[in-house]
């Protein structure tokens, strides 16, 4: 998590613009595990879960980790 209380997944979903529900849809994510994503952060995702969430959001995985 950074000093903002945001983990990194939080932080570019934000700067990109796209609410939790919409990237819930797109990556074919129930809207609980973006919450809990953003929460505790992406690590603990499926790698699968991971790239399509990073596909949406057009970064790799390894941007959206703490």
């Amino acid at each position: 998590m950074r000093g903002n209380g945001r983990t990194r997944f939080s932080q570019v979903r934000m700067d990109r613009g796209i609410r939790q529900e919409d990237l819930a849809k797109l990556a074919d994510v129930t809207l609980s595990s973006i919450q809990r994503f953003e929460r505790e952060g992406i690590g603990a995702a499926r790698v699968s879960t991971a790239a399509r969430i990073a596909a949406v959001l057009m970064c790799r995985i390894e941007d959206l980790l703490d």
